[in-house]
C-alpha cells in the first residue's frame, strides 16, 4: 500500500464535495471521490494504480528516430535546482542545489514554508514560486521568492487561490495556477494573473476538475494534467477560450498523471506515478513516442534545465523521496539526488541565478 494523503475542498453547507489526492497512488484502496459531472471524452473507469492492470510504460528507444531533447539547448553558466519536500508532520521546505553539479551538495534548506506544500515552479528571472495548500481552500497561497530563496517572499498570491497543485509563468510574466479547489467553490480552476498583479484577470473552470501539472506554449495555449475520480487525462485550452479539449493520449490505462511540462519539441511530457514512468507525447498528442522508466519510482514532478537535462522528482522511495537527472536524449539517469531530502518530494524546479 503506497501512502496517500487526501485533502478535502468541502465547504460548510456546500451542495457538492470534492475529495482529492494531493499526491500518490493507492493499490486496492477505495477510489477518490469526485461528484463533479463526468468530463466528455475523458478516459473512463480507470482504477488508479490498479494491480490488475499491467503497466504500459516502456522505453521506445529511437521511436520515430526522434529521441526526447535530442539536441541540447544552450547551457547557462549556472542554474539552481529547487526541491519541494514535505516532512512527516506536513511541513514544507525547499532544498536548494547547484543544478549542474555532478555530486550536488545542499546550498541551503528553506523551512517553515507552510503546511501541506503542493507545487513548485520558477520564472524566466529565476524567481521561485511555492504553492501551499494548507488545511483547506481558505488558507492556501502561493509565495514568490528571489533566486536562491535567500530572503522573505517578494509577494504572495491569495486571491483566486484554493488548492494550488501546479503552476507556470509565460514569457510575458503572466502566472498560471492550476487549482484543485478554488476558495468558495467546489470545482477546480485555472487562475491567470497578469504580470505583477496579485488578483487573477481570468479563471477558467469549464472542463477543469482536479488539475495538477500545467504548461503554457508560445501561443499561450494551456496544457493541464487532470484527475477526475479514477480517470486521468490532459486538457488543452486555447489562451482565449474558456472551453478545453481533452487530448486523445493513448496508453493511459492505470495511469495517474501529476507533473506536466513541454519539451523543446513541444512534446507533452507527463509524470505517470502509477506506471512509474515519464511519458512523451508529440503533436498531435495521440501516440506515445517514448517512456523513461530507469530510476523512476513514484514520479510526481518534472523540470527541464536550460541545457535540456530533465529532472524527475520521485515522491518517495520507502520513506524519503529523490530526484533523478537525465542528460539530453538519455534513457538512464546520470545521477540521483537524495542528500538533504528528508521527506516526500512534491515538486522540482530549475531556475537561473
Amino acid at each position: 500500500m503506497l501512502p496517500r494523503r487526501l485533502l478535502s475542498s468541502c465547504n460548510a453547507g456546500a451542495a457538492l464535495c470534492v475529495t482529492i489526492a494531493l499526491a500518490g497512488c493507492t493499490q486496492g484502496g477505495a477510489p477518490q471521490r469526485n461528484l463533479l459531472p463526468q468530463v466528455p471524452g475523458a478516459v473512463s473507469r480507470l482504477n488508479i494504480c490498479n494491480p490488475a492492470a499491467p503497466p504500459t510504460a516502456r522505453l521506445l528507444e529511437g521511436a520515430d528516430d526522434r529521441a526526447p531533447f535530442q539536441h541540447p539547448l544552450r547551457k547557462h553558466p549556472r542554474a539552481f535546482l529547487y526541491v519541494l519536500v514535505e516532512n512527516a508532520i506536513g511541513g514544507g521546505s525547499v532544498v536548494v542545489y547547484d543544478a549542474y553539479a555532478k555530486n550536488p551538495k545542499v546550498i541551503r534548506t528553506v523551512g517553515n514554508l507552510g503546511t501541506n506544500p503542493s507545487a513548485l515552479w520558477t520564472d524566466a528571472s529565476g524567481n521561485v514560486y511555492v504553492g501551499i495548500s494548507g488545511q483547506n481552500a481558505q488558507n492556501s497561497f502561493v509565495s514568490v521568492y528571489a533566486p536562491k530563496m535567500t530572503g522573505k517572499p517578494i509577494r504572495t498570491y491569495t486571491n483566486g487561490i484554493g488548492l494550488p497543485f501546479g503552476g507556470t509563468v509565460d514569457a510575458k510574466g503572466r502566472v498560471y495556477v492550476s487549482d484543485g479547489g478554488l476558495s468558495g467553490q467546489t470545482e477546480g480552476g485555472i487562475a491567470i494573473f497578469p504580470a505583477g498583479k496579485l488578483s487573477p484577470s481570468q479563471i477558467k473552470t469549464n472542463d477543469v476538475y482536479v488539475p495538477h501539472g500545467i504548461a503554457v506554449d508560445g501561443k499561450r495555449d494551456i496544457f493541464v494534467a487532470q484527475i477526475y475520480g479514477s480517470s486521468t487525462f490532459v486538457v488543452e485550452f486555447p489562451h482565449n477560450a474558456y472551453q478545453g479539449t481533452t487530448l486523445p493520449l493513448n496508453d493511459l490505462q492505470g495511469a495517474f498523471l501529476e507533473g506536466l511540462v513541454l519539451d523543446a519539441n513541444r512534446d507533452i511530457v507527463v509524470a505517470d506515478e502509477c506506471n512509474q514512468a515519464v511519458r512523451f507525447y508529440p503533436p498531435p498528442y495521440k501516440d506515445e513516442s517514448a517512456a523513461l522508466t530507469s530510476g523512476i519510482v513514484t514520479p510526481d514532478s518534472l523540470a527541464y534545465a536550460p541545457d535540456g537535462s530533465l529532472f524527475v522528482g520521485n515522491q518517495f522511495i520507502v520513506n524519503d523521496g529523490s530526484v533523478v537527472v537525465f542528460a539530453p536524449g538519455a534513457s538512464t539517469p546520470t545521477r540521483t539526488i537524495t542528500t538533504g531530502i528528508n521527506g516526500q518530494v512534491l515538486g522540482v524546479a530549475v531556475g537561473r541565478p
